[in-house]
């Protein structure tokens, strides 16, 4: 994170997150954030 925070990335990391989180939740159907629980972390897209 501080690597992040000194190149002015973390909005955008920031970002990716809440993006991501949505998506998994429309694909899986399952708002109550289970299937989000046990997933491995994927990579960062800018």
């Amino acid at each position: 994170m501080p690597a992040a925070e000194r190149y002015g990335l973390m909005c955008a990391i920031d970002r990716w997150v809440v993006r991501a989180v949505f998506a998994t939740l429309a694909r899986t159907g399952n708002p109550d954030g289970h299937a989000i629980r046990d997933q491995p972390v994927g990579r960062v897209d800018r």
